[in-house]
């Protein structure tokens, strides 16, 4: 079951939904540092391990940009993305 976010873990979310819908693929912690205005590695990967241990997010083992974001339909994000203006 899901646990709720704090405010940094929803935008933190709603960062990787907007990355991968403007890419079609996950962001890099760097890029969510950009994003974000994070200026540590280690405090998005905080924030990552966090929303992973709530149960909102996964990792694909032993890839790059591997942020899986759960219970979300990445079909559903890519009819989205094609029906976009």
């Amino acid at each position: 079951m899901r646990q709720p976010l704090t405010e940094r873990q929803v935008a933190i979310l709603n960062a990787i939904r907007a990355y991968w819908l403007a890419n079609s693929f996950s962001p890099s912690f760097r890029d969510l540092m950009g994003l974000l205005e994070i200026k540590s590695p280690n405090g998005i990967k905080v924030q990552l391990t966090s929303l992973a241990q709530k149960g909102w997010i996964t990792f694909q083992p032993d890839l790059t940009r591997s942020i899986v974001i759960l219970g979300e339909s990445y079909a559903e994000l890519r009819k989205q993305l094609e029906t976009r203006p």
